[in-house]
C-alpha cells in the first residue's frame, strides 16, 4: 500500500500522505454501502461500514485503501482480520496551508512518540510500521481541517485484534 515508513525515514521524506478527499475528490466512492456502527458505551466499532475520515477514532480498525485521496473508509472491527489501526491523531497550528513535506516532516516525532505510547516500545525496535492520514490542500482551506492521524500495520500482513500494547 505504501512505502516504509523505514525507508521514507532513511530518504527524510516523511511519512505517507493519504489525504482526505473533499468535494468532487474521491468521496463515497472507495466504499459503498451502509455506514459502520459503534457500541453506544465504548464507541468501539461492531459492525463494518463507511466512517468519515473526519470520525475515526484511536483503535479503529480498517483495511488497505488503493485511493491515493478519500473522504471515507471502510471501518471493521478489530477482532476480525485487517490490515491498518488508528493508533492516535494530533492538530496542526492555525495559519497558512504548510504543505504536505511539513507535515510530514513533523509527523515523525508526532506519530513516533504516539506509536510508543500505543505500542509500548518505540517505533526503531518494532517490527511494526506507521502511515499518515493528513490534510490535502484543499481540506484545509474549506473544511478547516487540521487533525494528522497516525495509522499502524503490520509489513507481513493481516492482523486480529488491537496492536494496541503489542509489545507488553
Amino acid at each position: 500500500m505504501a512505502m516504509s515508513d523505514r525507508l521514507k525515514k532513511g530518504l527524510a521524506a516523511g511519512a505517507v500522505f493519504l489525504g482526505v478527499g473533499i468535494g468532487g475528490l474521491v468521496v463515497n466512492d472507495v466504499v459503498n454501502g451502509p455506514d459502520a456502527s459503534r457500541d453506544d458505551t465504548t464507541q468501539e466499532v461492531v459492525e463494518a461500514g463507511n466512517e468519515d475520515v473526519f470520525a475515526l477514532r484511536v483503535g479503529d480498525c480498517f483495511d488497505d485503501v488503493e485511493a491515493a485521496e478519500f473522504a471515507s473508509l471502510p471501518v471493521i472491527p478489530c477482532d476480525e482480520p485487517h490490515t491498518n489501526q488508528v493508533f492516535g491523531s494530533y492538530a496542526l497550528p492555525d495559519g497558512d496551508w504548510p504543505g504536505d513535506e511539513s507535515i510530514g516532516e513533523g509527523s515523525i516525532a508526532e506519530c513516533d512518540a504516539l506509536f510508543e505510547k500505543f505500542v509500548g516500545i518505540g517505533y526503531d525496535e518494532s517490527a511494526l510500521d506507521w502511515w499518515t492520514i493528513s490534510p490535502t490542500e484543499e481540506s484545509w482551506t474549506t473544511e478547516d481541517d487540521r487533525e494528522v492521524q497516525c495509522v499502524i500495520f503490520d509489513p507481513a500482513g493481516e492482523v486480529t485484534g488491537t496492536l494496541e500494547a503489542a509489545a507488553r
